[in-house]
Formats: structure tokens, sequence, C-alpha cells
């Protein structure tokens, strides 16, 4: 379906730009990529000092302030420690009255399942949804240390992901493996849908990395972007380094938060360093959080990107070392590894196989000049397949199947969502006069602590 430039675009997003979490990151690609065919977009956003980049087309719309109102109101409606329900929930209906009041009838709204709160944008008044399954908090919590299991309000979020994706008009994942995993706890169709990536046209890294490749005396280096989290396989990485011993050829810089996800929802970080003090901050350098341009610029100067995690959706940093001709190691728990052809554009290994992830680096740093013409394979092979056209023209599709579905009457009979028929339930049962009564300073503070500790997560409400 070719992209339609009459048709208005919302991006329903809970982070947006300055912010470059994975939801961030996915929408901002997706919307350069419609920018550059021509194509509007408007960006309906809770993200605090929500940004525009100036990228002609774009429009950014904050409601954070409602968001904020309701989410105080629904703390002081709820049980204790539910307050990522009441942040999904709050999130979800000041969305949800925007796009009431002001969506162009013939809009399509395009959202995340993760958090749930996409639930509260389906329903009567509101214009066509498609959903991207891009990792929910139920997923986490399934295959994570962390605690998540614990939060009392962990079956509520896991119900309204599940709602979102089940009432959207479209649904979409960007890896095989989370599209089939979705599609078998829904019964529903949940296809895949390359992600999107826009590709500048500069690139001044491809000597170095020639330089660097092939500079046998020195340990070649990898990089890590992401939080120091065990889905993201920092326990696999410790063993392989273990295996390869503290003189290894390689050496692994690991940037990101460090997170309670180690056995007991304990500090990975601390774990690591009790559990492999012969490699820790040795040739597994754990750098702590910097800003996303410098982690993007260290992973440049690297020899080679390294994902290995045990699950992920789609790691974006398997796309921005393509993009950036750096050779790319991936395990197969994650979910960029189908862009990479083995021994072609990159190097793939068994998931959580640390003697398999010790035999790719031993064999990389006994073989550097073969690095280089991987990174500049990927590339190009990220260019031919990601290209905006195709982009645009895969969501364009989903938007025509949303409107299609949208049309069709049957489709009334799941129009009450989870959210919309839960919130209004909430207030009318709930005597207000009776509540106990807190601060929006401490409710927002209990977000924080809850995000941070029981999710591994570093979530600014």
């Amino acid at each position: 379906m070719p992209p339609s430039a009459d048709t208005p675009v919302i991006f329903a997003l809970p982070e947006w730009l300055p912010h470059l979490g994975g939801l961030a990151t996915f929408y901002a690609q997706l919307a350069r990529c419609r920018s550059e065919q021509g194509l509007s977009t408007l960006i309906l956003t809770t993200q605090r000092n929500a940004e525009n980049p100036g990228w002609p087309g774009l429009d950014v719309v904050s409601v954070l302030e409602e968001k904020n109102a309701g989410f105080v109101r629904l703390c002081q409606l709820l049980p204790e420690h539910y307050e990522v329900a009441a942040l999904a929930l709050s999130t979800g209906a000041a969305m949800a009255q925007w796009l009431r009041k002001h969506a162009p009838a013939d809009a399509v709204v395009f959202a995340a399942e993760f958090m749930g709160y996409a639930s509260a944008l389906t329903g009567p008044g509101l214009p066509p949804l498609v959903v991207t399954a891009h990792g929910s908090l139920g997923q986490i919590a399934a295959r994570s240390h962390g605690g998540g299991a614990a939060s009392p309000d962990l079956p509520l979020l896991r119900l309204l992901e599940s709602d979102a994706l089940l009432r959207a008009h479209a649904v979409s994942a960007y890896s095989p493996a989370n599209a089939a995993e979705w599609s078998a706890a829904l019964g529903r169709n949940v296809p895949c849908v390359d992600p999107p990536y826009f590709l500048s046209q500069d690139l001044d890294t491809q000597g170095k990395a020639e330089v660097t490749a092939t500079a046998q005396a020195a340990p070649l280096t990898g990089v890590v972007l992401g939080r120091l989290q065990d889905w993201k396989g920092a326990q696999t990485l410790a063993s392989a380094l273990e295996m390869l011993g503290p003189d290894a050829p390689v050496r692994i810089d690991w940037y990101g938060s460090d997170t309670p996800t180690a056995p007991g929802a304990v500090s990975m970080a601390a774990w690591l360093a009790e559990h492999h003090p012969r490699i820790w901050q040795k040739t597994f350098r754990w750098h702590g959080p910097v800003p996303r341009e410098d982690a993007l610029r260290q992973q440049v100067g690297a020899d080679f990107a390294l994902i290995p995690s045990r699950w992920d959706t789609l790691n974006f940093t398997v796309l921005e070392a393509m993009a950036a001709a750096k050779p790319a190691l991936v395990s197969t728990g994650a979910g960029a590894s189908y862009l990479i052809e083995h021994g072609v554009t990159g190097l793939v290994f068994p998931v959580d196989d640390a003697a398999a992830l010790a035999h790719t680096l031993q064999r990389i740093a006994e073989t550097p000049a073969s690095l280089p013409p991987l990174g500049r394979a990927a590339r190009a092979a990220l260019g031919e397949r990601l290209s905006p056209a195709a982009c645009v023209n895969r969501y364009e599709t989903l938007a025509h199947q949303a409107r299609e579905t949208a049309a069709n009457p049957l489709h009334a009979l799941k129009a009450d969502s989870a959210a919309g028929t839960f919130l209004p339930l909430l207030e009318a049962v709930t005597a207000a006069d009776t509540l106990p009564r807190h601060s929006g300073r401490d409710l927002l503070g209990a977000l924080t602590r809850k995000l941070s500790q029981r999710l591994g997560m570093d979530r600014e409400p």
C-alpha cells in the first residue's frame, strides 16, 4: 500500500525526545523516515520537556500536565503500590481525552503495548489504532530476577498490555521471535514488520575500523550499550570472559545503568564483582550510564559491537552498529539477530551459551582483518532493506489495515477496552472523601523508586 499524504498520523507515546529509550528511538526513526518522504506526523506525548527536532512535517503536542493530574488522582483511588498502574491509566486517559477533542476524523493512531496505556486508546469517538509490541512489563518480569513478579499491580498491567494488542485495529511486532510469542499468547496473528531506521549518508568511521582491526598488538575492544541487566546477557558475557581468562585478547566496555536484576534482586554490578573478580573491571569493564551520543561515539570507536542478550525484542544498538559499518556480534536471543547473516554481515552465536560466545570472541581476536568487511556489508544490507520509502510503505500498510478494521461493524463488539471500562468504574465505586491523601511529590517519588527497584528500569514519570 503506497503512503498517503492526506492521512493524518499520530504517534501516542509516553516517551519522546530528548529521551532516547527504546520507544522514543523507534518512533523517532519512523517519524524521520516519514519526514524524508514528505509526510506529516504528530507526536502526542507525556514526555517531560518534549522536543521537536525540526524535521519537516513534524509537530509535537504534550499532555504531561493532564497525565500528572490524573496520576495523582488515581494514586488516591488505587491500592498502595499501584503507582505503575496509575501511571499507565493516567497516560492513556490523558491521550484519549486529547484525541477525542482534537484528532482529525480520518486520523490513525500508532501506540505501544508497553505498560498498557494504549488500552485506553480504543473505544467510541477514538481514531483507528495500530499497536506495536515493543516489549511488555509482563515479558520483562517473566525473564528477570528483578522482582517484577512481586509487584501487586503487575497482573493489572499485564491485562492492559494484552488488551491493547487484542483490541487494536492492527497490530505488529518488529522481530520474528516477539511476533511468534505474542501470536501464541493472544491467539491473534501478530505479524513481524521490519523496524524503521533512517540511514544517514555520512560515514566517517570506516577508515578507523580498518586501522583498529589490523592493529594486532593491542586487544580488540567491543562495546555493549544498554542497562546492566540479566536479560541483556551480563552474566553470560562474564562467564565467557572467565573462560578466556584475565589476559584475554579482547576487552568489553559496557555502558549503561546498573539494575537490581541479579539473583536475589540485587545489584548486577555488585553481583558480577563478587562472582567474577578475575575479569570484572579488567576484561569486563563497566562504565555506568553516559549520555547517549557519548555511548554511540564509544561504539563507533570500538572494533565491534556486542549484543549478548538472553532476550530482547529488538535492540537498536544492532542497527546503529550496522549503520556505522561496525561488525555486530549478536546472540540468537536478540530480536535483531534475524537481520544478521552469519559470517556475511556479522556474527551470530547461540543464546545463553557462554562457551559459544567465548569461541566467537577468540575467533575474531585471531582474525581481526575479517571485521571491517563484515561492517561494510552490514551497512550496505541495512541501507537496502530499511530504506525510508520501504519503511513508510510497511507502516502505511498497517494504517490501512486499521482503517479497514475500524470500518467493519463487527469490530464494535470489542470496542470497550479494559482501561476504558476500569477508569469510570473505579471512580464510581470509590468514596473519594474517605481516601488517604498524599502529595503529588510523594507519589511521583514512589513511582520512581518502584520502577528502578522492582523492574530494573530508570524511567521518569
